[in-house]
């Protein structure tokens, strides 16, 4: 199965040429010359502008841009600081430079010439976005940042919804229900980086006038899930042939577990179980190093040589980095259609916390699908039912209760 909306394509941006021409002007002159192509990023939940940026000469960025009067160029100011202080090992675009221009606040990033991964998941595509992450967490046990938020806390207070009842069983039966739809391949974003330094010495993070404190949980934009896979049709058998050269019959695929079946769920057996593992996700997640916070399917780049970057640096905190795994691999649940494939992934994290971590996310993307339309993206709410399915899918097949 694979969301109605494919995750290239789910932003409503401005392009260069709707950008202010005094904005643009500078933004050349900035990056050494005129623009001679500028590709929109088509990924995201946001109305800012983000596109690569080529000049005359042929140097590339990332450029973001959003008016000041919105808090969309708080949260670039805020990646900004963040992804200065990132360690060398860790995958991510780094800021060569921001400005404000015209009324705008402006973030340049390195350009990485690389894609979206596509759904369903290439399993090379996949372990590298996760050995990115692997590798990036290691690093980031040692915070760089000082006053980021405890991840503890965020669950704690955004993700209570089955203890709560904000979801009843009959709106969760409408939303478990899955449309197919048949996949389509993703816009390319960017490309490889240069080394930025290290930040050794853990530095406080600026809170500049303009930057606001990070809402407790932002959208997290799950991640989409593939098709199950066809069966291959059976080889005739060629009438020239003698008995003993038949052909053999084709390999048959894994077969994709059922998404979570509504009846099932709404049993109260398996509510009051819902509930239970929401009330362990604060204890379960708590730790000391810093997380990503918004690691989804749309915020990885794989570049040309197969090596993924990991971007949108700008709502991390202070937890158990398996989190961030889980998040990232609820995609692949759906992309690979059988367990095993997912939860090798998660082998030092615990059962019982990913479970845990399952029950709150499917809650929480949810019960925001469920809100009115989003002025942010009108794919939004799609996204977000979306990868509630998924979650509470993935978490069913691993309690036995579909």
């Amino acid at each position: 199965m694979l969301p109605e909306v494919p995750y290239g394509a789910t932003a409503v941006r401005p392009s260069w040429p709707d950008l202010p021409e005094s904005l643009r002007e500078a933004i050349s002159e900035r990056l050494g010359g005129p623009i001679v192509t500028a590709r929109t990023a088509g990924g995201g939940f946001t109305r800012a502008f983000a596109a690569a940026l080529t000049t005359k000469d042929g140097f590339r960025a990332f450029i973001k841009a959003a008016p000041l009067r919105e808090p969309t160029a708080e949260w670039y100011a805020r990646e900004s600081s963040i992804t200065a202080a990132l360690p060398e090992a860790v995958a991510a675009p780094r800021p060569r430079w921001t400005m404000v221009h015209s009324d705008y606040f402006v973030l340049c990033l390195d350009f990485v010439d690389g894609h979206v991964p596509a759904l369903p998941w290439d399993a090379a595509e996949l372990e590298a976005a996760v050995t990115a992450w692997t590798t990036a967490a290691s690093t980031l046990a040692t915070p760089p940042l000082l006053g980021l938020p405890r991840l503890s806390d965020i669950t704690r207070h955004e993700m209570s919804v089955w203890s709560s009842g904000a979801l009843p069983s009959e709106r969760l039966s409408q939303l478990v229900a899955f449309p197919e739809r048949t996949p389509s391949e993703p816009a390319p974003l960017s490309g490889p980086t240069a080394p930025s330094p290290t930040a050794s010495e853990p530095t406080a993070l600026p809170q500049p006038a303009a930057l606001p404190q990070p809402a407790a949980l932002r959208q997290p934009a799950a991640l989409p899930q593939p098709a199950a896979l066809p069966q291959p049709a059976a080889l005739p058998q060629p009438v020239a042939l003698p008995p003993p050269a038949a052909l053999p019959p084709p390999a048959t695929p894994p077969e994709p577990p059922a998404f979570a079946n509504p009846v099932v769920l709404a049993e109260p057996a398996v509510l009051a179980e819902l509930v239970a593992l929401e009330r362990l996700l604060p204890d379960a997640v708590a730790g000391s190093g810093m997380l990503h916070g918004d690691l989804r399917i749309d915020n990885v780049l794989i570049d040309r040589a197969g090596k993924a970057w990991l971007c949108d640096w700008t709502w991390p905190c202070l937890g158990a980095p398996w989190f961030d795994t889980v998040t990232l691999l609820v995609t692949a649940f759906g992309a690979y259609a059988w367990q095993a494939e997912v939860n090798r992934f998660l082998t030092d994290a615990p059962p019982e916390g990913v479970d845990a971590a399952l029950a709150g996310l499917a809650g929480y993307w949810l019960a925001r699908a469920a809100g009115p339309a989003s002025s942010a993206s009108p794919h939004s709410r799609q996204h977000q039912a979306y990868s509630g399915r998924a979650a509470l899918s993935w978490l069913s097949a691993r309690r036995g209760w579909a």
